[in-house]
């Protein structure tokens, strides 16, 4: 596994460090695999001033950092969507998908854990009725069908290797977005370098995504450079990237890898939140 000390500092607002780690084990102990904690500390003084959990927090903010990518760089009425993955980030994607685009209407969930997809699909199933979410019976041959028409892929996995061929994607007639979340060290990866070397690349922050596999293998092997990235999500929110621009593209990526100024952010709001509620516990350190 991975620990990460993630420090920022936002003008006027707050300072802060995330210590997140990356343990693919701990879902067979009934842990989270991206256990995450926040401090925060005064502007002024340096005293810290909240001790705040970060796993919930972390998946929230990706989930909306990919709501936002699916807003800007998908349709309007875009009507399925793959899920790879069973755990948290992969539920928050699914409500936070499904509520940017309501007109989504099927649901498929691809997970090496069938007992975390059920138990997931139980939960969130009843807030959307009329969305058919589909886990069994999804063989090789299925998968591949799903992979030439779906409209929106979320990988959300821990695992080392890519999840599907890029080849299969090259055959399509209409527009993909794939959030890809699950990969942030330079030698695991979701998604393979076909996909990456043919895709329009948006990411999230350019320092942390070079880092990560989905990055870091093409432009180790000569593939791709650092140039292939089209932009940050920033830029697609300011117009600065014009999707409509790159249309005759179909499939475009949007590559997330984790930004601390999203997390001392939400951490910050969550903070000022608590004060105002009187919620939380004091103590003196």
């Amino acid at each position: 596994g991975s620990v990460y000390f993630k420090p920022s500092f936002i003008v006027d607002e707050s300072i802060g460090i995330k210590v997140v780690s990356s343990f693919s084990g701990n879902s067979q102990k009934g842990l989270p695999t991206a256990p995450g904690t926040i401090i925060l500390n005064d502007l002024e003084t340096g005293v810290a001033t909240a001790i705040i959990g970060a796993t919930y927090l972390t998946g929230l903010r990706t989930a909306a950092g990919s709501a936002v990518a699916c807003k800007y760089l998908t349709q309007d009425d875009i009507k399925s969507m793959l899920v790879y993955g069973g755990g948290l980030q992969a539920k928050l994607h699914i409500e936070v998908m499904l509520t940017v685009r309501p007109s989504i209407k099927t649901v498929y969930i691809l997970s090496r854990t069938k007992s975390n997809i059920s138990k997931m699909v139980n939960e969130i199933s009843p807030k959307y009725k009329g969305v058919s979410f589909e886990f069994e019976n999804l063989d090789d041959n299925k998968i591949s069908s799903i992979l030439k028409s779906v409209d929106l892929i979320v990988t959300a996995t821990s695992s080392d290797e890519p999840l599907f061929n890029g080849e299969e994607l090259q055959s399509r007639d209409k527009p993909l977005l794939i959030c890809s979340v699950g990969s942030s060290r330079p030698a695991n990866r979701e998604l393979d370098s076909t996909t990456i070397i043919k895709a329009n690349l948006i990411v999230d922050d350019i320092n942390s995504t070079m880092v990560s596999g989905e990055l870091a293998i093409p432009i180790k092997e000569g593939s791709i450079t650092k140039s292939h990235i089209k932009g940050q999500i920033a830029d697609v929110v300011s117009k600065k990237y014009n999707y409509n621009d790159h249309k005759n593209n179909l499939v475009t990526v949007y590559k997330s890898a984790g930004t601390s100024i999203q997390d001392i952010a939400t951490a910050n709001l969550v903070y000022k939140k608590a004060v105002q509620l009187n919620k939380g516990f004091k103590f003196d350190m």
